[in-house]
């Protein structure tokens, strides 16, 4: 006889499948079971509310996580378990009336969820500094970045005290608030003193919050934090190394040219020094395509041609993805004449090489391309072999479908409105486990990749939300993709 599996952990697999109304019917089920064999004001029934409200954040759903929260965090705990779910429920409220935008009187719960912590753990407990970050959170949100500061810098000093695990992620959100307050302010003072470890995880954390915090404030503070890191580090350090490349992605965002190919510039000789064909590939693909969208042409000639040279060395397969990239980047250029070359070559050098999902990548570039170029019979074999090899799952797929369907029947693919046919089927899928505010269109790339438009800054937690529903979207139209190939 197996253990049956918690409801959570059944509907959190169930989410990971796709399938967001078993997911609920577990919780809804579990909750109601909770309340009629222990009563409605059990710790059992608060234990379900909470999971329940757990499930409902995950897609987004956070109204009626509220509701839920909001019936769970009144349940008076009778022991100590029983009080540290209740202050937990507090807390995971304050978060979801942050997320639902409601931020005033997220800020009004956190207050006195703070005081609850202090009053039941201790001024100086990992609980109350736990309670100070996410106060910290929903301050940077509403705008008032001075107190989120203060807060952040309180929950930093308990886990130093402490020697927490959460103290790198503690001090990438006080670095992050204090660039947000005043962007010349420094953000490192007291990082040079870190041990190495904690000192790492630390630019991991800041590197973490590039995709959540505004690029100019992001970009500060890992411009602030390089030089240390290269001190306490290395260049041969991979976090170092990551760090570089985060810095070039918050540059690009930043549109700030001159910082993106010098942080690119420095990934690629450090890259280079270590003697790793791949991975200096790599760095100098990204680097002479900076170039190519700075305007540079010279310099991102040379860059491709050289990196074409290195990966060679490594496979074919990498060689055919330097060409696919130089080709499409060509195109985007309107060199339209010399990028159809290099994506005809990437096709032949991608069938010399091991990986098939590479020539898959590289049949859909120059198949796309002639489609553009209305070479409907040029462009459908191309088409049809990029589904053949292509992983059903990948966006690289779905995009050669809609292509190909485009195709046959006679319709546009989408690609000159940004893929917009095919995003407007995500974008309905995704939209309701989101704030109402946040989302204001989700396209597709002519190379499949799901592109976002905002109408504000996301929090951390809506960013978190946001990814799981997406990839929940893509999961159900690859899921029906297969099922009419199928059919």
């Amino acid at each position: 006889m197996t253990d049956e599996k918690p409801p959570i952990e059944l509907a959190m697999e169930h989410l990971q499948a796709g399938d967001i109304a078993n997911a609920e019917a577990v919780m809804e089920n579990a909750r109601d079971g909770a309340e009629e064999e222990f009563g409605a004001l059990s710790p059992q029934y608060a234990a379900a509310q909470f999971n329940y409200a757990t499930v409902l954040g995950a897609l987004g759903d956070f109204d009626r996580g509220i509701e839920e929260l909001r019936k769970a965090a009144v349940i008076p705990g009778v022991d100590t378990e029983g009080k540290a779910l209740q202050l937990t429920a507090r807390l995971q409220l304050g978060e979801f009336l942050a997320r639902s935008g409601e931020l005033e009187e997220a800020i009004t719960e956190f207050q006195s969820t703070l005081a609850a912590h202090e009053a039941e753990y201790g001024a100086n407990a990992e609980q109350t500094a736990a309670a100070c970050e996410s106060y910290a959170h929903a301050c940077l949100v509403s705008g008032d970045a001075g107190r989120a500061a203060e807060l952040a810098e309180r929950a930093a000093d308990i886990y130093w005290k402490l020697e927490h695990e959460m103290l790198p992620a503690a001090l990438a959100l006080r670095a992050t608030a204090i660039k947000a307050r005043d962007l010349d302010a420094t953000a490192m003072d007291g990082m040079t003193e870190l041990k190495r470890d904690v000192f790492d995880a630390f630019v991991t954390a800041c590197i973490e919050r590039v995709d959540t915090d505004p690029p100019s404030i992001a970009l500060a503070v890992m411009m602030d934090l390089a030089p240390i890191a290269l001190n306490k580090l290395s260049t041969k350090s991979t976090t170092y190394l990551a760090l570089l490349e985060a810095i070039a992605g918050a540059a690009d965002d930043a549109n700030e040219e001159d910082a993106r190919i010098a942080a690119l510039g420095d990934l690629f000789k450090h890259q280079a020094a270590l003697g790793d064909d791949e991975l200096t590939t790599r760095a100098q693909m990204q680097l002479a395509e900076a170039f190519i969208e700075s305007g540079d042409g010279e310099k991102a000639q040379f860059h491709f041609a050289a990196a074409q040279k290195r990966a060679g060395k490594v496979s074919k397969s990498h060689e055919a993805q330097v060409l696919r990239s130089w080709g499409l980047n060509l195109v985007e250029a309107e060199s339209k004449q010399e990028g159809r070359a290099k994506l005809q070559l990437a096709v032949e050098t991608s069938r010399e090489g091991p990986d098939s999902e590479t020539i898959g990548d590289c049949l859909l570039a120059l198949g796309v391309f002639l489609q553009h170029e209305h070479e409907a019979s040029a462009a459908k074999p191309l088409l049809e072999g990029a589904i053949e090899v292509l992983p059903l799952e990948s966006n690289e797929s779905l995009i050669a479908h809609a292509h190909l369907e485009a195709l046959e029947n006679g319709t546009s693919c989408g690609c000159e409105d940004g893929g917009a046919a095919i995003g407007a089927a995500i974008m309905s899928l995704v939209s309701p486990h989101v704030p109402d505010d946040l989302l204001e269109e989700i396209t597709l790339d002519n190379e499949g990749g799901v592109q976002v438009t905002l109408n504000r800054e996301p929090t951390e937690e809506e960013t978190d939300t946001l990814n799981r529903a997406i990839e929940a979207a893509m999961n159900v139209i690859q899921r029906e993709l297969g099922q009419a190939m199928d059919a």
